[in-house]
């Protein structure tokens, strides 16, 4: 871990957060308040039970965001890039953080003190967009919800590619930043029927995968058995 100086005004992420509705004095204050800290691959941002005293800004780079049964399986979350907020919601609502937070390649991040929170709630505006976003995410959630109980395996993972699809511009041709493990317990199945279902898409020239770089062949195939449609679950 080691610690470096961004400054929020400038910052090309802010617009991809709640920071964009704020003038520049207002985050220049907020400047003044956070640290920035780069993760090398691996690293814990915090783990479940921790005091949720901070919140982070990702500015590169992965952060998955997880839960571990009593049983040793993990339930991954939701996984984190450019712009968005880890911690937030639990600085917000309680003393600990709910779920464990881990970086999934090398990750610059700003940290901020929970304080921060309560300073940008004075703001009218910045309540209206935390607002909305809220609501994205429990539509989001829901979503997520309907999928894991509904859909069968090939659905879920084909749901699963398109969004990522979708996240990296829909470019055919991308590096697959997460393990098998990993994308098992996002749609809530097993490594091998994440592995064997993958080798069924390759057959199919949905998709082709070499190591970890995936390439996109027939993305309507995807689209078509993923059953969405315009609203996608941001992974």
């Amino acid at each position: 871990m080691e610690k470096v100086q961004h400054n929020c005004t400038n910052c090309q992420s802010r617009d991809k957060n709640l920071f964009h509705c704020l003038d520049n004095q207002f985050l220049d204050q907020i400047s003044e308040q956070k640290e920035g800290i780069s993760f090398r691959k691996g690293s814990i941002l915090f783990k479940a039970g921790d005091p949720a005293d901070n919140f982070f800004c990702v500015k590169s780079g992965l952060v998955r965001t997880y839960r571990m049964s009593g049983h040793g399986k993990e339930q991954t979350f939701r996984i984190k890039t450019t712009g968005d907020w880890v911690g937030c919601r639990d600085a917000i609502l309680s003393e600990h953080y709910y779920f464990t937070a881990v970086c999934m390649n090398d990750v610059q991040a700003c940290s901020f003190p929970k304080s921060v929170i309560i300073d940008l709630n004075k703001d009218p505006v910045f309540q209206h967009e935390l607002l909305v976003q809220m609501a994205k995410s429990w539509r989001d959630s829901e979503n997520q919800i309907y999928s894991l109980g509904t859909k069968q395996i090939h659905s879920k993972l084909a749901e699963f590619l398109v969004t990522f699809y979708k996240s990296n511009n829909c470019s055919t041709e991308a590096t697959l930043s997460v393990t098998r493990e990993i994308i098992a317990s996002i749609i809530g199945t097993t490594t091998e029927s994440v592995i064997r279902s993958l080798s069924d898409f390759k057959a199919r020239e949905w998709i082709d995968i070499d190591k970890n770089k995936i390439i996109f062949k027939n993305i309507d195939a995807l689209q078509s058995i993923a059953e969405i449609n315009e609203h996608m679950i941001s992974y």
